[in-house]
């Protein structure tokens, strides 16, 4: 359990230099990138050897989501919510991924290509 607590804790460095809001997402700051790589790589591991463990899954996909890539971060929180059915809170989180990951792909474009639109804007 305390690889999982230091993967977690790697994962809240990526996502406080992120600077991202809840669903809002956009793409995330060059500090925070290394953390948040760190922490998706150590969470893929985790739950090959742990695919029962909801909270690693909860992890991965909140780690996928904060690199922007919604497919793999809508997977990982299917399989947290298979793991634990009864819990609303991820059922209700999982509906609001599914419908902003639509508004993602209703752009048509990737994150490196708004980052390239957001550096040519400025």
């Amino acid at each position: 359990m305390s690889c999982l607590l230091k993967l977690q804790n790697e994962l809240i460095k990526g996502q406080k230099l992120a600077m991202q809001g809840s669903y809002q997402r956009r793409a995330p700051s060059k500090k925070a990138i290394p953390h948040l790589l760190v922490a998706r790589k150590g969470l893929k591991e985790y739950v090959k050897q742990y695919p029962n463990s909801s909270l690693a899954w909860q992890l991965l996909s909140l780690a996928e989501e904060y690199l922007l890539n919604y497919n793999a971060a809508l997977t990982a929180l299917q399989n947290a919510v298979f793991l634990n059915e009864k819990d609303k809170k991820l059922l209700k989180r999982l509906a609001l991924l599914t419908e902003y990951a639509g508004k993602w792909q209703e752009l048509d474009m990737t994150p490196e290509h708004l980052r390239s639109l957001e550096t040519y804007l400025q």
